[in-house]
C-alpha cells in the first residue's frame, strides 16, 4: 500500500497471528532461561509457566483473535494499532526481566 508517496508494509491477519505466537514462544523461553539459569536444579516441564487456567486463557484469546479476525477483518491489520501493542509487549516483556534480575541482585545481597 502507498501512503504519502512511500511503500507501507502491508499487514495481514496471519503476520499479526505469528507476531502474537512469537511473543509468546518468546516470553516462555525467557522465563525458562530465567529459572534454568538461577534454579537449574529445579528446572522441570512446569517452569514452562504453562497451566491449565493459562491454557484455556490462552485457547479464549485465539478463539476471540479469530472470530474478530472474521467478523472485522480491518481492525487486525491497523499499522498504528499494531505497532502499538507489539512496542507495549516488547516494553512489557524487557520491563518484566529487568524487575526479575533487579529482584534477584537485592534478595542475594540482603541475604549475606
Amino acid at each position: 500500500a502507498e501512503y504519502m508517496g512511500r511503500m507501507e508494509p502491508s499487514l495481514t491477519v496471519g503476520v499479526v497471528a505469528i507476531t502474537f505466537a512469537v511473543l509468546l514462544v518468546i516470553y516462555h523461553v525467557g522465563e525458562f532461561g530465567i529459572q534454568w539459569y538461577y534454579n537449574r536444579r529445579e528446572v522441570n516441564w512446569r517452569t514452562w509457566v504453562i497451566t491449565v487456567p493459562y491454557l484455556v486463557a490462552m485457547s479464549v484469546a485465539w478463539i476471540e483473535f479469530g472470530v474478530e479476525s472474521y467478523l472485522y477483518p480491518d481492525m487486525k491489520i491497523v499499522p498504528a494499532v499494531f505497532f502499538t501493542g507489539l512496542g507495549l509487549a516488547i516494553f512489557g516483556e524487557v520491563w518484566r526481566k529487568v524487575r526479575f534480575f533487579r529482584h534477584h541482585i537485592i534478595t542475594q545481597n540482603t541475604s549475606k
